[in-house]
């Protein structure tokens, strides 16, 4: 089975023409990332991810990116940071960051996401013991090409 083409899975701005959803906050105001609908895979999606921009125009975050574990290892996640990092140059944004659980609460999946943003040149910056409660928050950072 082909894997979606990473160029339907995201759109500057908001969805594609074709599909009618709710814009988000972002959106509204004609900045960041929203998922598209990728191609599915057993009635699953392939994968999604959603940016969202900070308070200043500078940052944006990757505020949720999953791949259905059908379609693990098989470079959809990177090409989803990729389209997203292409998108973003687009803008004015310089860094890109991304949270997810911190290694001091040891856990299998999470260490394979970290691996995962490291690999995709992602930075531990620092991590964060009261953001979510009992789970330690890693806050990730990737400065982008500034022309």
């Amino acid at each position: 089975m082909q894997p979606p083409n990473p160029r339907r899975l995201v759109s500057v701005g908001g969805p594609p023409q074709r599909r009618r959803a709710p814009k988000s906050d972002a959106a509204r105001r004609g900045i960041g990332v929203r998922a598209t609908r990728p191609g599915r895979s057993r009635r699953r999606r392939a994968g999604r991810r959603t940016a969202t921009p900070k308070a200043f125009p500078e940052a944006a975050e990757i505020h949720l990116m999953a791949i259905s574990p059908d379609w693990h290892r098989r470079g959809i996640g990177t090409a989803m940071v990729n389209r997203l990092i292409t998108d973003l140059g687009r803008t004015e944004c310089q860094l890109l960051q991304v949270k997810t659980l911190g290694p001091s609460r040891p856990h299998a999946g999470y260490a394979a996401t970290r691996a995962f943003y490291r690999a995709a040149g992602f930075l531990p910056l620092e991590e964060l013991k009261d953001l979510w409660g009992n789970n330690p928050c890693l806050l990730m950072v990737k400065p982008l090409n500034v022309s």
